[in-house]
């Protein structure tokens, strides 16, 4: 999924191939791309040449002169650059073919990507670009602009996002639920598309079930469904034993309280029911319902995989705190790495016990000192 960096990256990879080249002709397969007039589209833009390329947010902006292209890449979108007669892959879906005869390729495996044929006069007046904020560099974006422009709000969110913990003297799961997050859409590249926070209907109202739902896209183009299970606890060994054993009651639909619905299939089926309470378009709630829900026109498969954290706690001496800190962190690392290496066999033999055999797992651990106070003392510090 293109974010602004690699956003960025395509803009300046852009610029030094394109530019100041005439447009002798554009090629639209995907009709349901253009926001716009489908024939003016086609009518601005022949005879016309990319003078430059911006970028606004997510969106790229190509500057005809007297008009924009704006183009949103969403989930996948990407932009090749072909010799003219090349074969036309299945997913390129708009062709603009250049006086130097290589064509400018719009590919979109999912279809979600869009463009915006704009006077230049208009284009902070209308949608899309009137609906940004600030640029993340912008000076502006600071304290002061945002008390002022939420100043009105109800539910700002800052205090829509602190009201979603549970008081932190109370709650030993959240920090592990939210580093699990991190890690997940971070390290693995999972996007997230629903955590136990979100569901919480209060601030002293547990969910069961994952502790979080996120999607990969593997290389061969297939899917997983990665559901989350964080653990923090003084004991790396107590950790890992509770973590598959959620996993193995998750699994199979087992609730220790017998009071609430949970497993697999209750899950998705939450998924599904708070997708449209979340920022997506149709075309992305869509596309994560067909993981979901099998359909006969689904062209991949998807997989049940799951992503687990462990916090344990590491036992440091007064001595040791003052040894110098590449010595410190050398002797940390140390005792992590034996503590890892003597739960890796604990870690299989835990997936054949559980009947978890044939799933992939994402295992992130993370070592505290003192671990109660140092959770207590994130947690405080995250919700105030």
């Amino acid at each position: 999924m293109p974010e602004i960096a690699e956003v960025e990256t395509v803009r300046n990879t852009l610029k030094k191939r394109i530019l100041n080249k005439p447009i002798k002709s554009v090629n639209v397969r995907y009709t349901k791309m253009i926001e716009s007039n489908l024939e003016e589209f086609k009518k601005v833009l022949v005879g016309r040449s990319f003078l430059d390329i911006k970028r606004r947010g997510k969106w790229l902006i190509f500057d005809l002169g007297d008009y924009y292209l704006l183009s949103h890449l969403r989930m996948e979108g990407k932009y090749h650059i072909r010799k003219i007669g090349s074969k036309i892959e299945k997913h390129e879906h708009i062709s603009f073919l250049l006086n130097d005869n290589t064509e400018l390729r719009y590919c979109d495996t999912r279809k979600f990507g869009r463009m915006h044929l704009i006077e230049k006069e208009n284009i902070l007046n209308q949608k899309p670009l009137n609906e940004l904020g600030l640029e993340p560099w912008d000076n502006n974006l600071n304290t002061k602009y945002l008390k002022e422009k939420y100043k009105n709000r109800p539910a700002t969110l800052s205090k829509k996002a602190r009201e979603k913990f549970v008081e932190y003297a109370r709650n030993n799961g959240e920090l592990g639920e939210l580093l699990l997050f991190c890690f997940l859409e971070t390290h693995l590249g999972a996007p997230k598309i629903l955590t136990k926070l979100e569901l919480k209907t209060s601030t002293s109202h547990y969910v069961n079930g994952a502790d979080g739902v996120h999607f990969l896209k593997l290389p061969d183009g297939n899917y997983q469904l990665i559901f989350g299970e964080s653990k923090t606890y003084q004991d790396i060994d107590g950790a890992i034993r509770d973590a598959f054993r959620s996993i193995y009651n998750f699994k199979n639909g087992i609730n220790d309280k017998g009071n609430q619905k949970s497993g697999i299939q209750y899950e998705k089926s939450l998924i599904s029911d708070n997708l449209f309470k979340e920022a997506f378009s149709d075309e992305e709630r869509d596309f994560l319902e067909s993981l979901i829900y099998p359909t006969k026109n689904r062209n991949f498969d998807v997989d049940d995989a799951f992503g687990i954290f462990i916090g344990f706690q590491i036992d440091v001496s007064d001595e040791e705190k003052e040894m110098p800190t590449s010595d410190f962190r050398k002797l940390v690392k140390s005792r992590v790495d034996d503590e890892v290496s003597k739960c890796l066999t604990s870690i299989q033999q835990k997936i054949v016990d559980n009947k978890l055999q044939g799933h992939n797992f994402y295992i992130y651990v993370l070592p505290f000192t003192d671990i109660n106070s140092k959770r207590k003392k994130i947690m405080e510090a995250i919700t105030k």
